[in-house]
C-alpha cells in the first residue's frame, strides 16, 4: 500500500511540473511553443493566431541571429512572414520588441513594415503596380538600414548589452478591399469601399532585391520616397 501511495505521488508530481513547463512556455493567443534551446536568443511570437501570418527566422539567417555572443544580431535579423490567408496582403506592420536597455528606455524598438504608408490608407486603393503578399507566399523583412547605423553608434555609446529576448508583436494588416486587422489583439477591420478617384497613380517602384526569382520592388520609408526604402523582398512558393 505504501509503495503504490509513493508511486501515485511522484507520478502527479511529474504530471505538475510537465503542466508548469507548459503554462511557462505555451502562448494561448499564437499556439506557438516559445521555450529556447540553452544558450540561445529567445524569440517570442505574440501575434494573435487568427492574424493570417506566420513568422520564423530566415533559416539562412536563423543560427547567426540565435548567437548569444554575435554582435551583428540586428544585421542577421531577418523575419519571414508568410501569408496564411487565402487573401492577399498589401500593408504589414509589425512591431520588434530587444530586451537593451537605452536612453530612452529598457527596452529597444522597431518597426517591420511591407507595403507603402499611402497603401495602408483604408481610404485609398492600392494600384496595380503593387505587389501583395499572396495567399502562400513570403516576405523577409529587415531592420531598416538607417536604423541599423543609429543603432552601431548609440550602442558604442552607451555600452549597450546585447539582447536575449526578443518580441514580434502585430500592428496592423490590410488586404485589398480594406478590411485587415488592427492593434495588438488583431481587431478585425471591416470592408470598406473606395472611390476609382481615390486610387494612388502618382506612386512610382524603385528596383529591388530578387529572392528565388522573384523580384519585388523596394518600398519607400516611413517618411516618404526621398528619406530611405524598407529593406523587403518576396519569396514565391
Amino acid at each position: 500500500m505504501q509503495e503504490n501511495r509513493r508511486g501515485r505521488f511522484v507520478w502527479l508530481l511529474a504530471i505538475s511540473v510537465s503542466l508548469v513547463a507548459l503554462a511557462i512556455t505555451y502562448n494561448p493567443k499564437t499556439g506557438a511553443l516559445t521555450k529556447p534551446q540553452e544558450g540561445e536568443r529567445r524569440i517570442e511570437n505574440l501575434i494573435p493566431r487568427h492574424v493570417p501570418i506566420s513568422i520564423n527566422i530566415r533559416s539562412e539567417k536563423e543560427t547567426a541571429f540565435k548567437d548569444l555572443s554575435n554582435r551583428n544580431w540586428a544585421r542577421d535579423f531577418e523575419l519571414e512572414v508568410t501569408n496564411t490567408g487565402n487573401k492577399p496582403i498589401y500593408f504589414l506592420d509589425l512591431s520588434v520588441f530587444f530586451d537593451v536597455a537605452n536612453s530612452h528606455g529598457p527596452e529597444l524598438f522597431t518597426t517591420l513594415v511591407y507595403g507603402r504608408p499611402e497603401v495602408g490608407d483604408v481610404r485609398v486603393l492600392p494600384p496595380p503596380e503593387d505587389i501583395p503578399i499572396n495567399p502562400g507566399e513570403s516576405a523577409i523583412l529587415k531592420v531598416y538600414s538607417g536604423t541599423l547605423k543609429a543603432w552601431d553608434i548609440k550602442s558604442r555609446e552607451q555600452h549597450w548589452a546585447l539582447p536575449i529576448r526578443v518580441q514580434v508583436k502585430f500592428q496592423f494588416l490590410r488586404f485589398e478591399d480594406h478590411s485587415g486587422f488592427t492593434g495588438f489583439e488583431g481587431v478585425p477591420t471591416p470592408r470598406r469601399k473606395a472611390s476609382p478617384q481615390a486610387r494612388l497613380t502618382n506612386c512610382v517602384n524603385r528596383p529591388g532585391d530578387a529572392v528565388a526569382g522573384t523580384t519585388a520592388p523596394s518600398r519607400p520609408g516611413r517618411y516618404g520616397p526621398d528619406r530611405a526604402e524598407w529593406d523587403v523582398f518576396l519569396i514565391g512558393h
